[in-house]
C-alpha cells in the first residue's frame, strides 16, 4: 500500500530502534520496555522526523520499513495503544527472524 498523503504511522506509533541501527537518530528510552530506545516524538505525539513528509525516509528505521497500516486503512477508530503494541510485537518478530538467519 502506498502512503500518498497519509501520515498515520508517523503520528500514532512509537518506533522501536534495534541495536544494529546505527544512523544517528534522536532517541528516547522506550517507556515500557527496558533497554530499548525509540525515535523521539514531538509534544503532539508525531515522529520528530515528520515534516511535510518523512525527513529521514532513505535512512528510516526498520520498524518504519516493515510497518503495514493496510489493516487499519478502512478503520476510522483505531486505539493508539493497540497500534503501538501490535507494531512492537511485529518488530520483535522481524528482528528475531533476522537474528535466526544470520
Amino acid at each position: 500500500m502506498k502512503c500518498g498523503d497519509c501520515r498515520f504511522c508517523c503520528q500514532n506509533t512509537l518506533v522501536v530502534l534495534f541495536d544494529y541501527e546505527t544512523y544517528p537518530y534522536e532517541t528516547d528510552p522506550f517507556p515500557s520496555l527496558e533497554g530499548l530506545n525509540m525515535l523521539k516524538t514531538k509534544p503532539n505525539g508525531d515522529c520528530i522526523y515528520l515534516e511535510d513528509r518523512c525527513s529521514i525516509y532513505k535512512n528510516r528505521p526498520e520498524m518504519c520499513r516493515v510497518y503495514s497500516c493496510i489493516r487499519f486503512y478502512n478503520s476510522a477508530l483505531v486505539k493508539k495503544q493497540t497500534v503501538i503494541t501490535e507494531n512492537v510485537v511485529f518488530s520483535k518478530i522481524v528482528h528475531a527472524a533476522k537474528e535466526r538467519n544470520k
